[in-house]
């Protein structure tokens, strides 16, 4: 168990290291090395989602339990739930909530871009036997691999802005600011 008065150390540290995933897959996509940085751009979001998934839980008042962790951030899943972090509590980043319908429509989406996400990170770090061929993270052409890093490197610091001033607000509000 995590207890609430560590939790905002582990916000503090998660959005430390966002960042720095952040500036090191900006550095890769400067020196068109579009794969690698696709990569870490992927692992910054989910890094980011694991800072929304901490705050959360400082915003509920509530300790990190043993199952929680493992299944946030041990399980098969895990990957995958950090990248809906930021849609799945936009409230928590001042977002509006949208009518329930579409909420289930947009989710179907996010779900979809999410395991997408998910399979451009490994793609761009992995040597893979798929469908009986070898998969080399350079068979891609580098328009693609660069499309692909500049949008993960976008959509992470629209978020990881709009995070820092969250975790500000709340965390100030706690008598402490990461």
């Amino acid at each position: 168990m995590i207890p609430l008065e560590s939790v905002q150390i582990g916000i503090e540290r998660s959005l430390e290291n966002t960042q720095r995933l952040l500036d090191d897959a900006k550095l890769l996509f400067e020196n068109k090395r579009y794969a690698s940085s696709l990569s870490l751009g992927a692992l910054s979001l989910e890094e980011l989602g694991k800072t929304i998934l901490l705050l959360n839980e400082l915003v509920q008042e509530r300790d990190v339990s043993t199952t929680l962790w493992k299944k946030i951030f041990r399980s098969a899943d895990a990957h995958i739930e950090k990248f809906k972090a930021p849609h799945k509590y936009h409230e928590l980043l001042g977002f509006k909530s949208v009518d329930y319908s579409e909420r289930q429509k947009i989710n179907t989406i996010i779900n979809a871009l999410c395991k997408d996400f998910n399979l451009r990170k490994q793609r761009g770090f992995y040597v893979d036997w798929i469908e009986g061929k070898w998969w080399s993270p350079t068979m891609l052409p580098p328009s693609i691999l660069e499309s692909w890093s500049e949008d993960l490197i976008d959509m992470t610091e629209f978020y990881l802005n709009i995070l820092k001033k969250c975790a500000k607000k709340i965390c100030g509000e706690r008598g402490r600011y990461p």
